[in-house]
């Protein structure tokens, strides 16, 4: 493997292990301009992402920006699997958030069985609304804002015939996120069990997130180990970000400090 030795900021870090799902991709809150996709039982409109190389997430759940005018709103929101960059197949339909008051928020939709987000696969966030149910806004940013994150921007859909699933062209990029914790119960930025070369536990993950595992990666990437090449590049949403190239250097310890302070 190749390796460059570089030189890297004195980080002093004093953050607590955190538990909580990881922010794979996100564009919010955006601005709540004049970008808004009204939806109802026949206008359709969809968000596309792609999962990173690596690690599987299990979904935990997915955070859209809308304008709810009524509390008897009740949003369909389901995630689709992709074929050529369109949805393709219903994967599942989340359970919805009980709405109290109207207005524009960030309202939380969560499945309610296990969904794994594959390493690599596409998927696409599908909202509507049934028949006779009132309508509601999709919110998005003015200029356009792309999400990023681990994962990356696929593309946006639109149509207003009810056809499932949606495929026409759009070019409003709507407001949204989606959490997810690492399938299995494991989690990326936990390294090891001490800090200290030679005790034992030292490189071994304790299912705990703290200090130790930081220090620890500091120690490995300062010894230019290969373990510490964890990315291409440090920019979320550019391609080679969570794809370890072969290269030590600066953009892998700015990807662990990000997966670190995210949590698990």
């Amino acid at each position: 493997m190749k390796s460059a030795r570089v030189l890297v900021p004195l980080v002093v870090a004093s953050l607590a292990g955190s538990a909580g799902a990881i922010e794979i991709i996100s564009n919010l809150p955006g601005n709540d301009a004049t970008q808004s996709a009204a939806l109802s039982d026949l206008r359709i409109k969809s968000m596309g992402f792609t999962m990173p190389a690596g690690d599987s997430y299990d979904l935990d759940d997915v955070v859209l920006r809308l304008d709810i005018t009524n509390t008897l709103s009740t949003p369909i929101v389901q995630i689709w699997s992709d074929s050529g960059a369109q949805p393709s197949s219903l994967l599942a339909t989340l359970d919805n958030p009980v709405f109290t008051l109207t207005g524009i928020d960030n309202y939380s939709f969560s499945p309610s069985s296990p969904l794994t987000l594959d390493a690599g696969s596409s998927y696409w966030i599908v909202a509507y609304a049934p028949a006779g149910s009132p309508t509601y806004s999709w919110k998005g940013s003015s200029p356009s804002q792309l999400p990023t994150g681990l994962a990356s921007h696929l593309g946006t859909t639109f149509v207003t015939t009810g056809a499932l699933p949606p495929v026409g062209s759009s070019s409003i990029i709507a407001s949204y996120a989606v959490n997810a914790s690492v399938s299995g119960g494991g989690c990326q930025p936990d390294l090891t069990t001490g800090a200290v070369p030679g005790v034992a536990g030292f490189g071994v993950p304790n299912g705990i997130l703290n200090n130790d595992d930081f220090f620890y990666y500091l120690f490995i990437f300062s010894n230019n180990d290969p373990a510490a090449d964890l990315t291409t590049g440090a920019v979320p949403g550019v391609p080679g970000y969570g794809v370890p190239n072969g290269i030590v250097n600066n953009d892998d310890f700015f990807y662990y400090l990000s997966i670190f302070s995210a949590g698990c």
